[in-house]
C-alpha cells in the first residue's frame, strides 16, 4: 500500500536575528539576506553587496544591483513578509500531518482471539506481537512457546514463569494488545469521514 503523499518536510529554522516586522537589515547576517534573497539568481553576491551597502557610513552608496539604502530596506521588508508567509505555510502543512493520517494498524497475527486463546496453539509472531514492550522478545517469546508446548508441568520459561503464569502473563497482553490496535483502528477509520 503506498503513500500517495509524501509527508511535508519541516521548514528549516528561520535566519538567527529575523523577526516577523521591524528587522534592523544592517544587523543581520549573510545567510539571513541569502534566505531573503532564496530566488535572485546571484544570491550570495547580491546579499554580501546589500549587507555592505547596509553598513556603509555613505548615504549614498549604492548596491550592486543600484539600489540605495532605503531601497534594499524596503526590498527586504516585502522579501520579509514572503519568507514569513513562505515559512507559516510550511509549517502549518508540517504539523497538519501529525493529525492527518493515522496508518492503519498491522492486521492481528494469525489465530489472535479478542479472549479464549490457546496460547501453545499460536506461532512465535503473535508471541512477539504480545510482548512487543520486552527487551528480548524474540527469546523470550521462544521460551514461552517451548514452554506452554512442554509435557512436563514444571516447566519454566527462560524469565522463570510457569506455563499457568505465561498464560496469564499473555492474556493481560491480548487485553492491552487489542485495546491499542482498536484505538488506532479508530484513529485510522475516523481520517476517513474527516477527509
Amino acid at each position: 500500500q503506498a503513500q500517495d503523499q509524501v509527508a511535508p518536510p519541516k521548514p528549516k529554522d528561520p535566519p538567527q536575528g529575523l523577526l516577523r516586522q521591524g528587522n534592523t537589515f544592517a544587523s543581520l547576517g549573510q545567510r539571513a539576506f541569502q534566505t531573503l534573497l532564496a530566488n535572485e539568481a546571484n544570491k550570495q553576491k547580491t546579499a554580501a553587496s546589500y549587507s555592505q551597502t547596509l553598513k556603509s557610513s555613505d548615504p549614498d552608496a549604492r548596491s550592486s544591483d543600484g539600489l540605495s539604502k532605503t531601497e534594499i530596506e524596503k526590498k527586504l521588508t516585502n522579501c520579509v513578509k514572503a519568507y514569513w508567509k513562505t515559512y507559516d505555510d510550511a509549517m502549518d502543512k508540517f504539523q497538519a500531518q501529525d493529525q492527518v493520517a493515522p496508518p492503519k494498524p498491522k492486521d492481528p497475527p494469525q489465530g489472535l482471539l479478542r479472549q479464549g486463546n490457546t496460547f501453545a496453539s499460536l506461532g512465535q509472531r503473535a508471541f512477539q506481537t504480545l510482548l512487543a514492550n520486552e527487551a528480548n522478545k524474540q527469546k523470550t517469546a521462544a521460551s514461552y512457546s517451548q514452554t506452554l508446548k512442554s509435557s512436563d508441568p514444571d516447566a519454566r520459561s527462560s524469565d522463570g514463569l510457569s506455563k499457568t503464569e505465561i498464560e496469564k502473563k499473555l492474556t493481560n497482553c491480548v487485553k492491552a494488545y487489542w485495546k491499542t490496535y482498536d484505538d488506532a483502528m479508530d484513529k485510522f477509520q475516523a481520517q476517513d469521514q474527516v477527509a
